[in-house]
């Protein structure tokens, strides 16, 4: 399977490994940044939600098990938890006392119980593997440098085989120890011939790089013990999990045209998941208008290339009759008073419609103002369409829309003490028409004036 390295991945490493990290004789000094893309996290829900998840599990003692675990001590790792900073950011030291403060805060948005291997391969899945293979050499050759006695690490090839190195780093002048039994492997089978295994029981551990290639069994954490006269070596690899979409669902399947539907799904260790070919988090939910029979597809691929699917159809059905738009009709039958000049001012005429208990509004439109004055003169009208505001068809429908909520605003200046005289109708799917009734309404004063009212739609 053919991988590709992200390019913020590829940065981050430019700077801290002088070496390709394709190199098969892999050089490098201290390691002063992690495997994990912190960048990517920042703006990945899941990536950072799968980290912190594990970050609480391993419950770290020092710097030293922050650092074999691949995380940074000197990256600004992002928080979810508001106010709350996790006690290793920028300085490039551990704080086990703040460290242990976080972790009782976050102890609360812990809701999946799962062990720490779960916790880190779910971590571990959103890293390339190539930049885990350069990165555990880098360890490799880094706790060679500075440790004393038997030296090993678990190295990915790809994501079914890994192999286990170990070396004996001189101690006081003895520059090799003996093996004691054979090397023990969970969850693991050794590919390695018999004759070629460099730790067989009663062998000897020098100061050559020594190894061994294993098979990873799917979904499962490798444990390796090598067993020496003085010391037994413990490594670990987490389970390179398989992916699955664990759920799909729409909250219909029959819906009329417009008719908005809400997605959601539920995705375990897949990457690059898409909806209808828009990158999505690996939870989630959305709401979406469906104007004809559609099929969604939701498709992501996990750590060994396989593609994930699921797909979900909803069909369109004929929608009931429903108002397809609006226009309302403003006359001046008369003006009163001394100061109604019946000139063309800047008013702006403004109108609201909503649901009867004002929650959605369903049509808005306004005219006037300084760059549309309002050509209201007495004895004539002005119509004014409204914009619909929903999507959702049924908004618009008998069963729905018995009554509205209008709401007409007059703002200065000119057009004082007049009446307005206002009416208008709502034109429907069917070719028909609803016309209604808003009202008379004195506008005495030059200033803002409202009406608001309950207005009846008679339908037939």
């Amino acid at each position: 399977m053919k991988l590709h390295l992200r390019k913020s991945v590829l940065l981050a490493f430019a700077c801290l490994l002088p070496f390709s990290i394709f190199s098969q004789d892999v050089k490098c000094g201290e390691i002063i940044a992690g495997i994990y893309n912190y960048e990517d996290m920042k703006t990945n829900v899941s990536y950072r939600r799968h980290f912190l998840d594990y970050l609480y599990r391993a419950n770290f003692k020092s710097s030293e098990d922050v650092v074999s675990a691949g995380i940074s001590l000197q990256a600004i790792i992002p928080t979810e938890v508001p106010g709350v900073d996790i006690p290793f950011i920028g300085s490039g030291n551990f704080d086990k006392k703040k460290y242990d403060e976080w972790r009782s805060s976050y102890q609360k948005k812990v809701t999946d119980d799962i062990s720490l291997d779960e916790s880190m391969s779910r971590a571990r899945q959103w890293v390339e593997i190539e930049v885990v293979k350069a990165w555990s050499k880098c360890v490799f050759d880094v706790n060679k440098a500075k440790e004393k006695g038997v030296v090993a690490e678990i190295i990915p090839i790809d994501t079914e085989t890994v192999e286990f190195k170990a070396t004996f780093v001189p101690v006081s002048g003895i520059d090799h120890t003996t093996i004691n039994g054979k090397l023990e492997v969970t969850n693991g089978t050794i590919l390695t011939k018999v004759t070629d295994n460099a730790f067989k029981n009663s062998g000897i551990l020098g100061t050559g790089d020594r190894s061994v290639l294993i098979k990873l069994v799917p979904g499962r954490t490798l444990i390796v013990r090598l067993y020496t006269k003085n010391h037994t070596v413990t490594k670990k690899y987490p389970a390179i999990l398989p992916g699955s979409i664990q759920s799909f669902d729409s909250d219909k399947t029959d819906v009329f045209p417009g008719e908005l539907v809400s997605l959601s799904w539920q995705a375990l260790n897949v990457k690059d998941l898409k909806l209808d070919g828009t990158q999505v988090n690996s939870s989630g939910s959305q709401k979406v208008p469906v104007s004809s029979k559609h099929t969604f597809n939701l498709v992501g691929i996990d750590a060994f290339g396989k593609k994930n699917q699921k797909s979900l159809t909803v069909n369109v059905k004929p929608a009931p009759v429903h108002i397809t738009s609006c226009v309302v009709n403003v006359a001046v039958p008369a003006w009163v008073g001394t100061s109604g000049d019946g000139k063309e001012g800047p008013t702006l005429l403004g109108f609201t419609f909503t649901s009867e208990d004002q929650k959605t509004v369903l049509f808005e439109g306004r005219r006037g103002g300084q760059h549309d004055p309002c050509p209201l003169v007495g004895g004539q009208a002005l119509d004014i369409p409204l914009t619909m505001m929903q999507s959702d068809l049924l908004l618009y429908t008998k069963d729905k829309l018995p009554r509205f909520h209008s709401s007409f605003t007059k703002m200065p200046h000119g057009h004082d003490q007049c009446i307005f005289e206002i009416t208008g109708k709502f034109n429907l799917s069917d070719g028909t028409d609803i016309k209604f009734v808003i009202g008379q309404m004195r506008m005495m004063q030059n200033t803002t004036e409202r009406d608001n009212r309950v207005i009846n739609v008679a339908w037939q």
